[in-house]
């Protein structure tokens, strides 16, 4: 407007809203947030007819190939059951509470999670119990699970919801093998994705105070996600990153006030059944999947027959080796993680080292099963949203754009080679595929539990992981010189 108050005639001269869609893609290019959308739905197109087909002739169910099966004992068949679902870790819960303790070494129902992990779950426990109603109980945790694994969804969608939301929905919500999995087992891991998605926003605009109280959130429902806060270290905030631990760490020790038995011996049963969860599954076991470093490995290596080149004993000492000296991997891929942060290039695309970070979290547990794979709905949905205000809030919402499609430093085609991984990568957790393993790749296609058939992407969920890991760090650090090592430390030490 010019002073008069007509609207102005120079035409070169842009309002605060043409100035913004200047920053929009062209026409012409397509986003990287069309591609993902691309690639996911062609996924899902695959995905369904194919186990449905596979399934059927099979004779099994949806479910019992991409999750696990009704008779697993963690639940009674008929009874915390609903048809072929069985909601095993919700009813887990429900015995080990029947049994007064959530920690007793010697029980199978000891949990290697801490006190206040199981509150949210606990409360529609008792819920159950009140109303005489296990179903009821039952039912609004799944529905409160549900709300939490589709937050990323429907966030996503947000500001153009008539035309997101069909396609957001499906592909990283209904349609996506966490969302059907967590449902399935009535896993808790589901209630992480809500406040995961808050952490993300937050370090994204770099907001401290809401990134420590939802680390502190994350952490205390799966005490592994305290590794979020080396997210503080790509900005520099070691405060911050040192009173979140603090405040983790003191809060998890106090929930155990508040549960039966004494305070001392909750924390020391606890402590007992953490240093025993990697045994909970072989590394020999291959169903249900485990996404482990230690087991990640073992995939590898198995798919490139090292049994056939070296024998079964070998391969039989590597497992145990590998078992043996997880958390040694653990510590050196977090070792890692944090040199590429602390090294991390000016001006690299952030959603990198959340990748990064999110990926060592999953394989460092002993056992990490695929319901862990719903963490990284949060990822997907700032593919194809970018959380940014001046992005997000773009008056042209018919576009796509994610947080890949902000502008990276370094070179074009390692940038297009890593967004590129990090997009297919991403749909490829997300499909809900089932492929029986080929005989020619060594592993055997029958589970320990007749009549299962283990899927081949969801064997492959490991190794994708594990190269997501790989391309971030790369993408995180950048081309580390001598110079510009040098540089980049100088200037960490400075910031500091």
């Amino acid at each position: 407007m010019n002073p008069e108050g007509t609207p102005n005639s120079d035409p070169t001269i842009l309002t605060a809203e043409e100035a913004r869609d200047r920053k929009q893609p062209s026409d012409s290019s397509a986003t990287w947030s069309d591609r993902y959308v691309g690639v996911a739905t062609l996924l899902v197109a695959i995905c369904f007819p194919a186990i449905w087909v596979y399934a059927g002739y099979r004779g099994f169910s949806f479910n019992q190939s991409l999750s696990f099966l009704i008779d697993d004992s963690w639940c009674v068949k008929g009874v915390e059951s609903l048809g072929s679902h069985c909601f095993g870790d919700y009813a887990a819960l429900d015995d080990a509470l029947a049994a007064g303790s959530l920690w007793s070494p010697e029980l199978p129902t000891a949990t290697p999670y801490p006190a206040l992990a199981w509150a949210p779950s606990i409360v529609f426990v008792l819920i159950g119990r009140l109303t005489n109603s296990w179903v009821l109980g039952r039912d609004l945790f799944l529905l409160v699970l549900a709300c939490s694994v589709l937050t990323p969804a429907i966030w996503a969608a947000r500001g153009s919801f008539a035309r997101r939301a069909p396609l957001t929905l499906l592909l990283i919500g209904l349609a996506s093998a966490p969302f059907l999995v967590v449902l399935d087992r009535g896993n808790a891991i589901g209630l992480v994705v809500a406040p995961l998605l808050g952490l993300a926003i937050s370090y994204s605009t770099g907001n401290f105070r809401r990134m420590m109280l939802f680390i502190v959130i994350c952490s205390l429902l799966k005490p592994q996600l305290i590794l979020l806060v080396l997210l503080f270290l790509v900005y520099k905030k070691y405060g911050y990153l040192l009173a979140t631990v603090a405040i983790s760490v003191a809060t998890t020790l106090a929930g155990f006030v508040i549960f039966p038995s004494t305070f001392p011996q909750n924390i020391a049963d606890w402590l007992t059944v953490i240093t025993r969860y990697s045994g909970y599954q072989t590394l020999d076991s291959l169903f249900p999947y485990n996404l482990g470093v230690g087991r990640t490995l073992l995939t590898i290596l198995d798919l490139l027959q090292v049994r056939s080149i070296f024998g079964e004993s070998a391969r039989a000492d590597l497992a145990v080796w590998l078992q043996a000296h997880n958390s040694l991997l653990v510590i050196l891929l977090l070792a890692i993680v944090t040199a590429a942060i602390m090294l991390r290039k000016p001006n690299s695309n952030p959603i990198f080292p959340l990748v990064a970070v999110l990926s060592i979290a999953v394989m460092a547990p002993g056992t990490a099963f695929s319901y862990y794979l719903a963490l990284f709905l949060v990822p997907a949905a700032l593919v194809l949203r970018d959380p940014k205000p001046e992005l997000s809030t773009l008056s042209n919402r018919e576009r796509w754009v994610g947080m890949l499609d902000a502008p990276d430093s370094g070179g074009k085609r390692a940038a297009r080679f890593a967004k590129w991984s990090l997009v297919v990568g991403l749909g490829l957790l997300m499909a809900p595929l089932v492929v029986p393993l080929p005989s020619f790749l060594g592993l055997p296609t029958v589970a320990p539990t007749p009549g299962m058939v283990i899927g081949l992407l969801q064997v492959l969920d490991g190794p994708i992981l594990l190269l997501l890991l790989i391309i971030s760090v790369i993408m995180t650090a950048g081309r580390v010189e001598r110079g510009t090592l040098r540089a980049r430390l100088m200037g960490s030490a400075a910031s500091s």
